[in-house]
């Protein structure tokens, strides 16, 4: 009974940071100048035809902009609608962020209180509250949903450091081509999780 509280507590507190983070993308996304250039570059690229013109027309990794194209043709192609896929992408990084921070804490001895993360709640808030992080949650560009697979790579890299296993390295390896399939140059940001995973690991390994 105890630990189902502090689960309704837990999405209880998650769900005010998650709103928070909604009311923040939501102010002055309606912009009088419209879409400006990178961004009216990006709807044209997402309404091409799916999926092979929709690559052609890029010269990004295609991901976002086949997300786009079914967004587009769910919910509608005006200003807001376009925009509004940034701000959902925007709004569900921020719960992975929490489970991000969590995975901390037995690397920083920080004690829960009722089963809730202090490190994760505090990524969270930061998370929801970040400028920059809402300015690209309001651009209709491919940002936002980097920094959504970014934050994920960060949840499972740090899962693998504490407990490896082929299902966590799997998940990490999907997670890590989707990043990539959304921005090439996320190969760089592997490079060096690449690099950490080994070095943790070396030293691990070192001190037994």
């Amino acid at each position: 009974m105890k630990n189902l509280r502090q689960k309704f507590v837990l999405a209880g507190i998650l769900l005010l940071i998650t709103l928070l983070a909604l009311f923040f993308r939501m102010i002055g996304i309606d912009k009088p100048s419209g879409l400006w250039f990178d961004e009216a570059l990006t709807y044209y690229s997402a309404s091409q035809q799916f999926p092979l013109e929709i690559i052609k027309s890029t010269v990004h990794a295609p991901l976002h902009f086949l997300m786009l194209h079914l967004w587009m043709n769910i919910f509608g192609s005006s200003d807001i609608v376009l925009r509004l896929f940034s701000v959902f992408l925007g709004v569900i990084t921020v719960p992975v962020m929490y489970f991000f921070g969590r995975e901390f804490d037995d690397f920083t001895d920080t004690e829960k209180k009722d089963g809730i993360s202090k490190t994760g709640i505090t990524a969270a808030i930061l998370a929801s509250i970040n400028s920059l992080l809402i300015y690209y949650s309001q651009e209709v560009r491919f940002y936002a949903l980097i920094v959504l697979f970014s934050a994920l790579s960060g949840l499972f890299t740090v899962k693998l450091l504490k407990k490896p296993s082929l299902k966590i390295f799997i998940t990490l390896l999907i997670i890590n081509l989707l990043l990539i399939s959304s921005y090439i140059l996320g190969i760089g940001f592997i490079f060096f999780e690449t690099l950490l995973i080994l070095g943790y690991f070396y030293v691990h390994k070192k001190d037994q």
